[in-house]
């Protein structure tokens, strides 16, 4: 064979060499990209092995659960977001391929990824698993493969150090999941005793329900509810802990939460203070198993009625109503009709067929509805006759629901009544329908009675105003 024969053999035989590692090179992750291809928000299942104990992360119905070391619960939603993330960006400092100076003499064996002691499987559409061997001369750097490769991925910690931590660390530190927007119904008890307060939602918003059929302030339910679900969880006591020893066995106080659409209730019992400092007391939340110690619950326990309810009348809308009726104890009745097509009111059977300026009743009717109790009584037959209200003045405010006939009255309904009592000693008492108890007033407001004629004829209009703003 000429020497040009043999120079074609050696190049030859170099090109198939650079092939073969360049073809071999290409099936690894590259240094600077992801190593593991997954999308976060695709991933169903977190499997984390640290020597004969793993623990698994699953998601069903959108909610993350654990089950490991003899106990499942509810998983920290951040947490494993925080994992996932870190996970899907991980990117290899380096790629070593076997026999490169790097690993010369260290086999999988003694970078720790023969047998690796700790993995971690992630199920994202498809599934893979990343184990971890032993830490880099560099800190913050270990030694890694991916599924069953060869390749030794040089990588950061990141990823191990959120992890592999102990599994109450992914516990949720949330009390409960539910959302405020889901309930239509939260009480208190205390002692083992029926509910002193219940809040309920209505289609107007929250009204309370026990201990009185009343108004509720819509703010305060809503920091009342909001502190109750924001409350967190500082720590779990030992699977071996003694309810009794947290006051637990008759708890101090229960908080009953129950969400829309007939799903069962969730309760919160809640058991003595936990000694030391801080305001933490031991609880226990009725769809998770273990008793732990609770931050922020102090202002939710200390709650009572009267702190949730509205101080002002039962709210109605301007715009639906279409007939006012003001009577005053000795049987004088004024009635007013909401004129069809403007804005204006006239008063039935006025001759003159004047009108009432919008702004006027809209001005009255904000006033009605600002109208703020000193405080309550409950409506009792002996508070009502003594509070002048077995003989009432009246405001009754009144929707029509079908316009199909002309005779007054029909298809109509009453969206509120208000009867108010007789003043006595600067006060005087307001019952609303369908309230148990009285909202006990200044006397100057039986000034929102008006009715004669004369006073809802202005001197001068008021300049025209907008629909009243609902307190």
């Amino acid at each position: 064979m000429s020497w040009r024969g043999t120079l074609a053999l050696v190049l030859l035989a170099a090109a198939g060499i650079l092939l073969l590692s360049f073809s071999q090179r290409s099936v690894t992750r590259t240094a600077g990209g992801p190593l593991l291809d997954i999308s976060p928000s695709e991933a169903e299942r977190i499997v984390i092995r640290e020597g004969s104990a793993s623990l698994t992360l699953e998601k069903t119905n959108g909610l993350w659960k654990l089950e490991g070391n003899g106990f499942a619960d509810r998983a920290d939603p951040r947490a494993i977001r925080s994992l996932l993330e870190t996970a899907a960006s991980l990117a290899p400092l380096d790629v070593l391929a076997a026999g490169e100076p790097a690993t010369r003499g260290k086999g999988l064996e003694a970078l720790g990824l023969q047998n690796p002691k700790r993995s971690v499987t992630i199920r994202a559409g498809g599934t893979h698993t990343l184990h971890f061997g032993a830490d880099a001369a560099a800190k913050g750097r270990l030694y890694a493969r991916l599924d069953s490769g060869k390749t030794i991925y040089l990588v950061p910690d990141d990823l191990v150090s959120i992890a592999f931590r102990p599994p109450q660390d992914f516990r949720d530190p949330r009390l409960t999941a539910l959302l405020a927007d889901n309930l239509e119904e939260v009480s208190l008890s205390r002692g083992g005793s029926p509910a002193e307060l219940r809040v309920a939602r209505g289609p107007e918003g929250w009204h309370l329900a026990s201990p009185v059929n009343a108004g509720a302030d819509q703010r305060a339910v809503e920091q009342w509810v909001g502190g109750i679900l924001s409350a967190r969880i500082d720590r779990w006591m030992p699977a071996e802990t003694d309810a009794g020893s947290c006051g637990l066995d008759v708890p101090r106080a229960t908080f009953t939460l129950r969400p829309r659409a007939n799903t069962p209730p969730i309760t919160i019992s809640v058991g003595s203070p936990v000694p030391g400092p801080g305001d933490l007391v031991f609880a226990r939340c009725g769809d998770r198993s273990g008793i732990c110690c609770v931050a922020g619950l102090g202002n939710a326990l200390a709650q009572d009625p009267a702190s949730l309810r509205t101080r002002r009348p039962s709210a109605v809308e301007y715009d639906a109503v279409d007939r006012i009726e003001i009577g005053g104890s000795d049987g004088a009745l004024l009635v007013m009709n909401r004129k069809p097509g403007t804005e204006n009111w006239q008063i039935r059977d006025d001759a003159s067929g004047a009108e009432i300026p919008g702004g006027r009743v809209a001005g009255w009717f904000s006033e009605l509805q600002g109208l703020s109790a000193i405080r309550f009584e409950a409506a009792t037959p002996e508070h009502i006759r003594n509070r002048g209200l077995d003989r009432p003045s009246t405001v009754r405010l009144i929707a029509h629901l079908s316009e199909n006939t002309a005779e007054e009255g029909a298809g109509e309904v009453v969206l509120q009544e208000y009867g108010f009592g007789t003043a006595s000693d600067g006060e005087v008492a307001l019952l609303q329908k369908n309230s148990s108890d009285l909202l006990v007033l200044p006397d100057t407001s039986l000034s929102i009675l008006r009715t004669t004629r004369e006073d809802w004829a202005p001197s001068s209009e008021p300049p025209r105003t907008s629909a009243p703003a609902q307190p």
